[in-house]
Formats: C-alpha cells, structure tokens, sequence
C-alpha cells in the first residue's frame, strides 16, 4: 500500500485544525458516570457514534501535574484544560478519568502532562458543518457520474488520508490527536476507479438522494453508492478492519 502526499498533508494538519467544533459549549460526562467536564466554545474534539442523541468525543490536551492523580489515571477537579499554547480549553468540575496520559515533552511544557479524556456529549453541543461528511453532502448536490477528481481535492483539503488496496482507493478522515500512531478513523470513503463505492461513518448521519442503500454494521454506518453482494461487503469490511487500531 502506498501513502499519497495528500496523506502526509493530513497527519501535519488534522491535529490542530479539523475535527467537530464545540457550539457555545459542550458538557462531557464520564463513561463510568464519576466524572464531568465541560469544554468551551469553538474548542475542537472527535466525536464518534452517535446513540441516543449524544456522541463518544475525545479530547487531547495538556493539565498542569498538581491536578493530575497519576496512580488513579484520573484528573481532579478543578483542573484547568489548556492547550499546547496554554490557551484555555475548558475545565473539570468532578474528578475525571483519563483514557491516557504521559509527561509532555512539548516546549515549556515540562510541569504538565498530555492527558486524552472521553466522555458523552449531547448531539447538539456540535456545529453539524464541522462532521466531515457534511461537506461530502454539499459535494454531491447535483453532481453525477464520475466525480473523483474533483472529491479528492476536496478531501485532501479537509485533511482526509488516502491509501490503495488492490482495485481500491481509501481516503479515510482519522483522528490523530489522541493516538498518532493507532489513530481511529471517523470516516472511510472507497472508490473502485472513478467512481464512490461506498462510505462508512461513525460520525453524523449522511444524507444523498441516489445512495443504493445503507446498513448499520459492527465498525460504522456503511452508505453505499453501488448496490452490494456478499463479495464486495467482505473486501470492504477487510478495508476498515485495516484501519481499526488493534
């Protein structure tokens, strides 16, 4: 498999200036339910699988080491969030768990340590415009036929990162800012030539008049631009399992 320039793009990119965007503010609140946060407006996170009106969002940022209990991996209340920069991200208001967390070796940043924080977030705590595949909806209004020279453009814009697998183009828009090195994706578009096969999303929902189908499967919503048979769903299933971070 080979990784484009595109891809390369996308790593450098996508940590900083893509991702959802917080609308007003964003209240997360702790899978084990013993904790809470509350980020502010305009703050960037990942934001996955939608069940009942909220998302899985993740957060990658830096807590100064007097607020960080590092034998419980938790974070204690009051704790400032910041970002690199020092900018503030948004606060914890009860004692929260922390899926990671290492000293920083970032620049100036020796008594803080990088912590990723998830949590459940109220759907609409989200600027919808922010979810990758809204800008896939525009793209496709109106549009017929083969188009991948125009969407990949647009892709690469968005930081989406390609990669070949036999017959097969991927762009998959992944989340880099919690794990780089195993990142998880949000969302995978195929092609098979010129044309979209088929996207899967764990992101908010996708809407386009000519799909052929969609079906809820074990690692996303796929959405399918070309009519499926057992065959093509397994090559696409073996597609995502590429990019699941074992």
């Amino acid at each position: 498999m080979k990784i484009s320039l595109y891809a390369v793009m996308g790593l450098l990119l996508s940590t900083s200036m893509f991702g959802q965007l917080v609308r007003r503010e964003a209240h997360f609140l702790a899978s084990d339910n013993q904790g809470a946060l509350t980020l502010k407006d305009s703050v960037r996170v990942f934001a996955t699988n939608l069940e009942e009106g909220a998302y899985t969002a993740t957060i990658h940022c830096w807590v100064h080491k007097d607020f960080v209990n590092v034998a419980d991996q938790r974070i204690m209340a009051d704790a400032p969030l910041l970002s690199k920069t020092k900018d503030s991200l948004g606060a914890v208001h009860e004692s929260y768990p922390a899926d990671s967390l290492w000293e920083s070796s970032a620049r100036r940043m020796s008594k803080y340590y990088e912590v990723v924080l998830s949590g459940k977030v109220n759907a609409r705590a989200f600027e919808r415009r922010s979810f990758p595949t809204i800008a896939l909806e525009h793209f496709f209004q109106g549009r017929r036929g083969a188009v991948r020279e125009a969407l990949v453009e647009t892709l690469a814009k968005q930081g989406w990162e390609q990669k070949d697998f036999g017959d097969y183009e991927a762009w998959a828009y992944l989340n880099r800012s919690t794990n780089p090195g195993l990142p998880d994706f949000q969302a995978i578009l195929i092609f098979r030539g010129p044309i979209p096969y088929c996207l899967i999303n764990k992101g908010a929902s996708f809407e386009y008049e000519k799909l052929k189908g969609s079906e809820q499967r074990t690692h996303g919503m796929y959405y399918f631009f070309q009519r499926p048979n057992d065959r093509f769903l397994k090559e696409i299933d073996d597609i995502v399992f590429d990019y699941l971070p074992l």
